[in-house]
């Protein structure tokens, strides 16, 4: 996956309003229209929208459109598993990410990244310096590591740009589900730490979300 196959972010246009009322009232059609329409009381309302999503959004290509909805404004927070971390990062570093699992598992390559392995662990290892007197967490250890490092692609980075924007962002890692994990570097008790401040963080969010949404 290379960023020329993500997605653009279209501009809106006449026709759009006519095709997205025309979906059938039916499963999704229905759901995605109230979907819409819950957003826009809770914006409306002064309440906020989280976007809670798994790697593979990422991996395929979306993050310009996550990005796109954090600087207008709409996502106010953004959970992911600390696998949507590893392809946050490799696109943002080197615009590239995702391995072939059927090709390199019997090579026994599959998931030996040098440079992902020792950024993810760097990540962690920022979100845990305090600044102003606190701890940042995984997530937002991510962006700021992109930021600081100054990677290449970084304004396709979801972390990155919501650090840099100031949206609160919460990555859930378990142990011994990502590729990181097998790296030397790796802390165990650094990314529980890490990923338990996001834990916190994201309570705190809902908490405080009275009447706004919440994307799964």
């Amino acid at each position: 996956v290379s960023l020329e196959q993500f997605c653009r972010v279209p501009e809106p246009n006449d026709g759009f309003g006519d095709f997205f009322d025309a979906l059938p009232d039916i499963l999704a059609g229905a759901q995605l229209k109230a979907l819409v329409d819950r957003i826009v009381v809770a914006k409306l309302g002064g309440h906020p929208v989280a976007l809670a999503l798994g790697a593979h959004v990422l991996k395929v290509g979306l993050a310009p459109l996550i990005i796109d909805l954090m600087r207008r404004g709409i996502v106010d927070h953004v959970a992911m598993n600390s696998a949507g971390t590893i392809h946050d990062f490799e696109i943002a570093v080197c615009g590239r990410t995702s391995e072939d699992v059927a090709v390199e598992l019997p090579r026994g390559r599959f998931g030996f990244a040098e440079e992902t392995g020792a950024g993810l662990a760097r990540a962690v290892a920022r979100g845990l310096a305090p600044r102003d007197g606190e701890a940042a967490g995984f997530g937002l250890g991510v962006g700021r590591l992109l930021i600081e490092e100054e990677a290449k692609h970084r304004e396709h980075s979801v972390c990155a740009e919501a650090a840099r924007l100031g949206v609160s962002t919460s990555v859930h890692a378990c142990i011994g589900t990502d590729i990181v994990h097998m790296h030397p570097d790796c802390d165990p008790a650094a990314i529980g730490l890490a990923s338990h401040l996001d834990f916190r963080r994201v309570c705190g969010f809902v908490h405080g979300m009275g009447g706004g949404v919440w994307i799964n």
